[in-house]
């Protein structure tokens, strides 16, 4: 075992009784949302190696506030994004709002999409992601509207939280940024060029996928009294209102919150363990040496559970090591540094492609989301 992972394993223990105390003085919907992150080691580890985001463990531990100014984390490029309304202005104008976003849901057909989207809310329901709210007044809170999308073979549920105004509420000092292919290629560029001569083995890798990536971490107790969500139910055929303990799928701040845990996540990776990897929100791609390939996925995994990180450990997205990785929607062909590696669309986003264009070939024209897809 490295010796960053023995030192951290090891001050993990010592910290056992005070993370049970910290836990306990937590808000009660965070207790259980945040149940097994050892966030004092977290925040310990985070401080050790230098990095720059010091409130993040502290915005962990009080819930993400998702209106306002998100906190400066002193990662990303500077940017100005200002809130286009105050919280306040959109409380006011809550009460037309509100109507609209009711009467949209509704109007909601009650088809096969509706009752997934009911029984995904029931899912999250069970797990106190969200919780049913009986009491309040329509009129007192800032209203979101969850509805299903679909994709490919499973439906998203999205919570849109800029239909009520919420989301224009909320501004950023940076720019938020994601690895791209463009950090992978870059790696692997790398290897060829600067390393190619001393590479012995061949070269694999994997992605890593935290798995209901914003439900691990909730929102503040500011956040959780002013939002809540409207999502037809399909058992009584009528909108239910939801309150939400977890980060809403569909909020401009959980996009920021998000990001800000995962880019901590490849920094420790990357500057304790020595990883080789990039992260696209919850996807975290490594390449190593064949040879290194079990050592690595040992390094990694024990990273996530370090610190109580849900990720995808059986199915479609725990794979093993290999030639070919699958990332951001392209296939990754790796193996002998001195063959080279090639970067393409795999066979399902092929076929995407070859459906869209052939429906613009024949209808012969192009709609602007059409092309944002393409």
């Amino acid at each position: 075992m490295p010796f960053f992972l023995w030192k951290w394993s090891k001050r993990a223990k010592e910290l056992n009784s005070e993370e049970m105390e910290f836990h306990k003085g937590l808000a009660p919907h965070l207790q259980h949302l945040l149940k097994g992150k050892r966030l004092l080691l977290l925040k310990e580890v985070l401080e050790d190696l230098g990095y720059p985001d010091h409130s993040l463990v502290d915005e962990i531990s009080n819930g993400f506030t998702l209106h306002g100014w998100m906190t400066e984390s002193n990662v990303f490029p500077k940017e100005t994004k200002r809130p286009e309304y105050t919280v306040d202005m959109v409380r006011n104008m809550a009460k037309g709002l509100n109507q609209m976003v009711f009467g949209q849901v509704n109007a909601t057909a009650d088809d096969e999409l509706a009752r997934t989207t009911w029984e995904s809310t029931l899912e999250e329901i069970e797990k106190q992601w969200v919780w049913r709210d009986v009491t309040s007044d329509m009129d007192e809170v800032i209203l979101a509207k969850r509805f299903g999308l679909q994709q490919k073979t499973k439906v998203r549920v999205i919570d849109d939280c800029t239909i009520g105004g919420y989301n224009k509420a909320y501004g950023t000092k940076e720019k938020l940024r994601v690895h791209a292919i463009d950090q992978l290629a870059a790696y692997l560029s790398w290897l060829c060029t600067d390393l190619g001569d001393d590479i012995d083995d061949d070269i694999v890798g994997r992605t890593y996928d935290l798995r209901s990536a914003y439900k691990q971490f909730g929102v503040s107790v500011e956040t959780r009294d002013l939002l809540r969500l409207l999502v037809w139910n399909s058992d009584q055929h009528k909108p239910c209102l939801l309150g939400i303990n977890a980060l809403p799928f569909g909020a401009s701040g959980s996009v920021s919150a998000f990001l800000r845990i995962s880019m901590a996540l490849w920094f420790v990776g990357t500057v304790g363990l020595k990883l080789c990897w990039t992260v696209f929100y919850d996807d975290f791609t490594v390449i190593c040496k064949r040879r290194l390939s079990h050592g690595t996925s040992i390094a990694a995994e024990a990273l996530f559970d370090l610190f109580g990180m849900w990720y995808a450990r059986e199915g479609s997205k725990a794979v093993e090591f290999g030639e070919q990785v699958k990332t951001l929607g392209l296939l990754v062909e790796l193996g002998s540094v001195r063959k080279g590696f090639t970067i393409g669309h795999t066979q399902e986003r092929r076929e995407e492609l070859r459906a869209a264009l052939t429906e613009v070939l024949e209808t012969k024209k192009l709609e602007p989301k059409q092309a944002e897809r393409v």
